[in-house]
Order: structure tokens, then C-alpha cells, then sequence
């Protein structure tokens, strides 16, 4: 469904994703995790055809999403984290408006608004002006837009900011029932919890991809980073007993230098002593050993 290999984006000298490569199949529910600034929204924005990548390549159900990126547009829905929507339009005249942007023939814009409408429970509002709406409805309003057209792949931007409990309960069983591909950017872990299948970690511009929910994704990450702080400590250990070695070794040839020059100087004082047939004393002092040693 979608594969992306060695995306990236770079904003002048700043490189908001680096080599991003991942593949995602028909049916999986992602999410993609990291701080704020980790790149999650750029990844998004460059598979949605808003953000060029700098270098790299994606497609979404085989088109290119740079080569053919109106073919790829049309097999997604895209939920940004703030919904654009017209506050002076009826919920339905809205639907409408932006089913004929996409390009669906008149003949079938109502069926596929009073389809929406009905997946996304938008009936007790479907007559009122937007501006009328709570934050729920309104989100409810721009998935209904990004479902329109029956996209194969749906990406939603922090879905759940600002919604209540009930919304939010109401959007994870939508999700649950939903048979495409879902994208989801969220901070919110039991809303990942509850719907994921797969989690994408994405970590200024790294990104790791984990089967199962949050628990899992987190578990494994606390794992990888526990056999991460044991490697180093085994590398710190191996440091440390090197050096004991080298410090050893060192000791050891000094030792050795120490006991050659000690004979080097008794053989001198032999000489001498032959040579000039009397006896010489010498005072050998520590300093003047490290002294000829040095």
C-alpha cells in the first residue's frame, strides 16, 4: 500500500527527516511517535504531497507520490491536526462542495455525502451551519471530508486534540471498524493503545517500525534500550580493564628498564674499577635513576 524508501526533507541546512524507509500494508493501523519536532508532521506532509522530499522516493497504492502525485492524491483522505473547514456553510453544503473539488461526478456527490454523513454519525447536525459546532462535530465534519471518495489510505494529524471523552470513544471504534489503512500521529497513548496494529518511532529523522500497540512498541523500546545500556557497560568495562592492563604493562617495563640500567651501572662501576685500580664509591640516588631512565 504504501512504501517509502530513504525518504528525506531538509529545511536549508536543518534535516527535518533523514533516509525514513518503511512499508505499510492494506488493513494496518500505524502510529507514528516522537517529540515534537522529530519530523512525524513532515513525514506526513511529504506522503501527502504538500511537502516535496528533498531525496528519496514513496508511493501510495503504486503511484509515485512526486512522478504521479494527483493519482496518489486519490487514494487518500488526509485529517490535518487543525480542520479547515468553512464556518459559514450547513454541514451537507460543505460535504458537497468538497466532493466536486475531488472530483466526484454529480451523480454521485449525494450518495457519497450521505455516506459519510452516516459513518461519521453527522445526521443530528447534518443541516446546521459549521460555526454552530462543537470541536467533536467539527472533527467529525473533516473526516467525513477526508472520507469522501472512499480512500484506500487514511491519514489522520493528532485526531483527538481537543475532544471529549465520548468523541474520542467514538472515533476508536470508527477506526477499529474501518477496513483501509490508517495513519496516525498522536500523543495520546490509549488512543494509540486501542487502535494501532503497528508502531512507527520516529526519532529526528530515524525511524524504527514495531509490530503491535503501544504497550508493545513501548515495551520493546524499554528492552532495546536496556540491551543498549548493558552493551555500553560491557564496552565501559573492557575500557576499563585495558587500561588496568596497559597501566600494568607500563609498571612492568619500567621495572625492567629500572633493573637493566641498575646492571648497566654495576658493569660501569666494574670497568672502572679495573681500569684505575682503586676503588670508587658511587651514590646512586632515585632521582638520578628516573633521570637515565627518562
Amino acid at each position: 500500500m504504501i512504501h517509502a524508501d530513504q525518504l528525506s526533507k531538509e529545511f536549508g541546512r536543518f534535516q527535518a527527516v533523514k533516509n525514513a524507509s518503511f512499508q505499510i500494508e492494506k488493513g494496518e493501523i500505524v502510529g507514528f511517535l516522537g517529540p515534537n519536532g522529530a519530523g512525524k508532521t513532515t513525514t506526513l506532509r511529504m506522503l501527502t504531497g504538500y511537502l516535496p522530499p528533498t531525496s528519496g522516493t514513496a508511493t501510495i497504492a503504486g503511484f509515485d507520490i512526486v512522478k504521479n502525485p494527483l493519482e496518489a492524491r486519490k487514494h487518500l483522505g488526509y485529517l490535518p491536526e487543525h480542520v479547515p473547514l468553512y464556518d459559514d456553510q450547513r454541514v451537507t453544503e460543505y460535504l458537497k462542495f468538497r466532493a466536486r473539488l475531488k472530483g466526484i461526478s454529480s451523480k454521485q456527490i449525494w450518495p457519497a455525502v450521505s455516506k459519510v454523513v452516516e459513518q461519521c454519525g453527522l445526521d443530528p447536525v447534518r443541516r446546521k451551519m459549521i460555526r454552530t459546532l462543537s470541536k467533536g462535530y467539527r472533527q467529525r465534519v473533516g473526516l467525513a471530508d477526508a472520507l469522501l471518495g472512499e480512500p484506500d489510505l487514511l491519514i489522520l494529524d493528532e485526531p483527538t486534540n481537543g475532544l471529549d471523552i465520548q468523541s474520542i470513544s467514538w472515533l476508536e471504534d470508527f477506526l477499529i471498524d474501518f477496513e483501509n489503512t490508517v495513519i496516525v500521529v498522536s500523543h495520546d497513548r490509549h488512543f494509540l493503545n486501542n487502535v494501532c496494529t503497528h508502531i512507527v518511532d520516529i526519532d529526528y529523522g530515524k525511524i524504527k517500525m514495531y509490530v503491535g500497540n503501544y504497550d508493545f512498541w513501548y515495551e520493546s523500546s524499554q528492552l532495546i534500550q536496556q540491551l543498549i545500556r548493558n552493551k555500553n557497560k560491557r564496552a565501559e568495562e573492557k575500557i576499563a580493564e585495558r587500561e588496568r592492563m596497559a597501566d600494568r604493562l607500563f609498571r612492568a617495563v619500567q621495572g625492567m628498564r629500572l633493573s637493566q640500567r641498575m646492571s648497566e651501572l654495576d658493569r660501569r662501576r666494574s670497568a672502572e674499577y679495573a681500569l684505575g685500580g682503586g676503588v670508587k664509591v658511587y651514590e646512586v640516588t632515585f632521582e638520578y635513576l628516573v633521570r637515565e631512565i627518562v
